[in-house]
C-alpha cells in the first residue's frame, strides 16, 4: 500500500515558515547532542580492552616514527600489527585501513595516551554520523507529512541503540565508526547538490570539490564504504522520484558529476589497493561448501535483523556456529530474504519511504554479513550504520499506526510512542558500555554465553599475566586449549598459537618449565613467523641455564623483532654467559646508556666485569640493578664482591639485609656461609 502523498510533489508542497523550521531543527540537534552525551557518558571512563592492548599500548595499530608512515599505506592492517609485534605474514589480503592507523596515531600523540580522551574521540565520530544521518533524513522526507520530525525520531533511536555500544565504547572500532562518519558526511555533501535538472543549481562547485577527498577518506578507513557510490545513486533516485521525475537523465547534471567523481575515487582506491596490498578482501569463509557458507551467512543476516528490533547487550564474540547446510530453516531464511528484497524493490518503485529505510539497511548490511568477512566472521558492530534504515522504517510505520488517534488527542503525540522506546534503549546502551572498562568485565559475560569461546579465554589469560596473576592465567589458558578441541566455531582472530603461548607464559611464570616448553614449542610451530614464541623459548632456555640452546632462539627472535628491547637484553645476556664478552657488551652497553637495561642483563654484566678483573665496575652495575629492583640475591652478590675487596662492614650490611628478605634463598645462604667462615679477601682483584 503506497504512502498517502500529503504535501507531496504531485500536489502543492507547502514550505514551512523558515523561522519555525530553524527553531525546530535546532531543538532536534540539541536533543540529539544531549541524548548522545547522557547515553555514552558511561563509556568515557572505559579502559583498553580486547585488541586495544596490542593496537594502542604496544603500537600495533599506530605509528611511532615518521619512518613507519609508509608502512601504514603499504601494509594491510594485520601486516602492520604483526610487523610491530615481530612478524610480517606473507599474505597481503585482508583489511587495508591506513587512515584508521593515522587516526589512532594522531589521537595517541595529541592526548599523550589518555584513554578517556580516546573514548571521547570515538563519541565525536559517532556524533558526526548521527548528525549526518539526521540531515539526510530531513532531506529525504522533506516532502512527507511531518517527515522532518520523523527523521529526528529515527535518528534519535539510532543514536542511543545498543548496536552503537561497540563502535563507541571499543577503541578498536575506530575504523568502522570513522569510515561511517566520513561516508555519511560525503552523502550530506552530495545531498546539497540540486536533485533534479529542474532545480536551482547555484554554488555547487564547493560541494563537488569535497566529494573526492571525503569518499577516499571513507574508503581508506573501512572497506564497507565501497557501497558509498551506490548509496548516493539510491538517494538521488529516491529524491528524483519524490519530485515526480523519472529516468537517469532527470537527475541534475551536478549530481551526475558527483556520482562520476565518487566512482572515479572508488577506481582510484582500488588501484591503490591493488598496487600496495592486493584486492582480496575476505580473510576466510565459514564452512567448506557453498551450502554451509550460504546457510551460515543467512543465519547471521537474520540474527542481525533481530538485534535491531529486539536489542540486547551487544555480543562481541565472532564465534558463530557453522550451519550443516541448507536445511529447511535455512531455506526458509533464504526465501524470507528474497521476499524482503523483492518487497523493498517494489516499495522503491512506488517511492514508499519505508522501502527507502529497508533498502538502506540491505545496502549497508548485506556486504558485511557475507561479502566482507575480513578477519572476523561477524559481530554486532557490523550493523552500524545499517540499522538507521530499519529504525527509520519502524518510526514511519509506528507513526502511521498511531497518528489517526494520537494526533487528534494532543499535538506532537508521536512523542508518547517514541520517548519510552528511546529511554529504554539509552538505559540498555549505557549499562552495556560499562562492560568495556576492562577485559574481565567484557569477556566474562561472553564466556557465560559460550564456555568454549577461545578468544575470550585467551584475552582473560593475557589480562591475568599483565596483572601478575599467573595462576589465573594458567586456568584460562587450560580452558582455552579445551576450547580448541571442543569448539567447532571459527575464530580467525585468535588462532591456536595464541592459546598455547598464553598457557606457556603462565606455566613459565609459575616455574612449570617442562610444561611451558611444550606449549611454547607448539606456539612456535603453529606461528613460526612470529617473534614472541622464539623469544619466550629463548628466555626459558636461559632460565634453565641452557645458553647454547638459548642463543639461536634469541637470534631468530631478534631477526623477526629487531626493535624489541627485551629480546636484545636476553640476547646480550646469553652472549655474555656464553663467554662472548665483546659481542654481549656491544648489545647491552647501548641499552644500559639509554637506561633500558634490566636486572638479569645487569647481573650478566656484573659477572663479566668480575671475571675480567674489574670489581669496581661489577659493584657499580650491581648497585644500578638494585636501584631498578630490590632483590635479596643481588644483595648477596654485592656482599660477596664487597667482602672480597675487603669492604667487610658494607658486605656484612648487605648480607644481613639479604638474610632478612630471603633467608631460604640458596645464593643468600651460600654467601652468608662464605662470609661467616671468613672467606679470604682479595683487594683490588677477584
Amino acid at each position: 500500500m503506497a504512502e498517502p502523498r500529503e504535501q507531496h510533489s504531485q500536489g502543492k508542497h507547502r514550505r514551512d515558515d523558515p523561522v519555525r523550521a530553524a527553531a525546530r531543527r535546532n531543538r532536534h540537534l540539541w536533543a540529539l547532542a544531549a541524548a548522545l552525551l547522557l547515553t555514552f557518558v558511561s563509556a568515557l571512563p572505559g579502559g583498553l580492552v580486547w585488541t586495544d592492548h596490542l593496537d594502542l599500548s604496544e603500537a600495533g595499530a599506530r605509528i611511532t616514527s615518521w619512518s613507519e608512515l609508509a608502512d601504514a599505506f603499504s601494509l594491510t592492517q594485520h601486516q602492520f600489527r604483526e610487523a610491530r609485534l615481530g612478524a610480517v605474514p606473507p599474505e597481503a589480503s585482508g583489511p587495508w585501513r591506513p587512515l584508521a592507523i593515522l587516526s589512532y596515531s594522531l589521537d595517541w600523540w595529541l592526548t599523550d595516551g589518555c584513554v578517556p580522551c580516546l573514548h571521547a574521540s570515538n563519541l565525536l565520530w559517532h556524533g558526526l554520523t548521527v548528525f549526518g544521518l539526521y540531515i539526510l533524513g530531513r532531506r529525504l522526507l522533506a516532502r512527507r507529512s511531518h517527515g522532518k520530525t520523523l527523521a529526528f525520531w529515527g535518528t534519535l533511536l539510532f543514536s542511543v541503540h545498543p548496536l552503537a555500544t561497540v563502535p563507541v565504547a571499543f577503541l578498536g572500532s575506530r575504523d568502522l565508526i570513522m569510515g561511517s562518519a566520513l561516508a555519511i558526511t560525503a552523502l550530506v555533501m552530495f545531498s546539497r547538490l540540486a536533485a533534479t535538472s529542474g532545480s536551482e543549481q547555484h554554488g555547487q562547485r564547493r560541494w563537488l570539490l569535497t566529494l573526492p577527498p571525503l569518499t577516499l577518506a571513507a574508503l581508506l578507513s573501512h572497506e564497507a564504504m565501497l557501497v558509498l557510490p551506490v548509496a548516493a545513486l539510491m538517494l538521488s533516485w529516491y529524491e528524483m522520484r519524490e519530485r515526480g521525475r523519472q529516468g537517469f537523465m532527470a537527475i541534475a547534471p551536478g549530481r551526475r558529476i558527483g556520482l562520476a567523481l565518487m566512482l572515479a575515487t572508488l577506481a582510484l582506491y582500488l588501484g591503490l589497493r591493488m598496487h600496495w596490498v592486493g584486492v582480496a578482501f575476505a580473510g576466510s569463509w565459514p564452512g567448506d561448501s557453498i551450502s554451509q557458507i550460504l546457510a551460515t551467512l543467512i543465519g547471521i543476516f537474520w540474527q542481525g535483523l533481530a538485534q535491531v528490533f529486539w536489542p540486547s547487550e551487544p555480543v562481541i564474540s565472532d564465534s558463530w556456529p557453522i550451519a550443516a547446510g541448507l536445511d529447511p530453516s535455512a531455506m526458509a531464511g533464504l526465501l524470507g530474504l528474497a521476499f524482503g528484497i523483492g518487497l523493498t524493490v517494489w516499495g522503491l518503485r512506488v517511492h514508499h519511504p519505508m522501502a527507502l529505510g529497508a533498502s538502506w539497511f540491505l545496502l549497508w548490511y548485506l556486504p558485511q554479513s557475507g561479502l566482507f568477512t575480513l578477519q572476523r566472521l561477524h559481530d554486532d558492530s557490523h550493523l552500524y550504520p545499517a540499522a538507521w534504515g530499519l529504525l527509520l522504517a519502524a518510526v514511519l510505520l509506528l507513526y502511521r499506526l498511531w497518528r489517526p488517534l494520537g494526533r487528534q488527542l494532543i499535538r506532537s503525540a508521536e512523542a508518547l510512542v517514541f520517548t519510552p522506546i528511546v529511554i529504554l534503549l539509552a538505559l540498555l546502551t549505557a549499562v552495556s558500555s560499562l562492560r568495556f572498562r576492562d577485559d574481565p568485565a567484557l569477556f566474562t559475560g561472553e564466556i557465560n554465553l559460550d564456555p568454549y569461546y577461545l578468544e575470550g579465554r585467551v584475552m582473560l589469560a593475557a589480562d591475568a599475566l599483565r596483572k601478575g596473576s599467573p595462576l589465573q592465567a594458567l586456568n584460562q589458558g587450560t580452558l582455552a586449549l579445551e576450547a580448541l578441541d571442543k569448539d567447532q566455531r571459527p575464530s580467525a582472530l585468535w588462532p591456536a598459537a595464541d592459546a598455547h603461548q598464553a598457557l606457556g607464559q603462565a606455566q613459565f611464570a609459575l616455574g612449570l618449565y617442562d610444561d611451558a616448553q611444550i606449549n611454547l614449542a607448539a606456539a612456535q610451530q603453529l606461528a613460526p613467523h612470529r617473534a614472541a614464541p622464539w623469544y619466550e623459548l629463548g628466555q626459558l632456555a636461559l632460565v634453565r641455564n641452557d645458553v647454547a640452546k638459548a642463543l639461536p632462539l634469541l637470534r631468530a627472535a631478534q631477526q623477526r623483532w629487531p626493535d624489541h628491547i627485551p629480546t636484545q637484553l636476553r640476547l646480550g645476556e646469553a652472549l655474555l654467559r656464553d663467554g662472548q664478552s665483546d659481542a654481549g657488551m656491544a648489545v647491552l652497553l647501548p641499552l644500559l646508556n639509554a637506561g633500558q637495561a634490566d636486572n638479569p642483563a645487569l647481573l650478566a654484566l656484573t659477572d663479566t666485569f668480575a671475571a675480567n678483573g674489574q670489581p669496581k665496575a661489577a659493584i657499580a652495575h650491581l648497585r644500578l640493578a638494585l636501584s631498578i629492583r630490590d632483590d635479596p640475591a643481588l644483595h648477596a652478590r654485592l656482599a660477596q664482591l664487597l667482602w672480597r675487596l675487603g669492604q667487610r662492614a658494607e658486605a656484612q650490611d648487605e648480607i644481613n639485609l639479604a638474610l632478612q628478605q630471603a633467608s631460604d634463598n640458596r645464593l643468600v645462604r651460600e654467601v652468608a656461609e662464605e662470609i661467616s667462615a671468613g672467606f679470604p679477601t682479595l683487594p683490588g682483584t677477584l
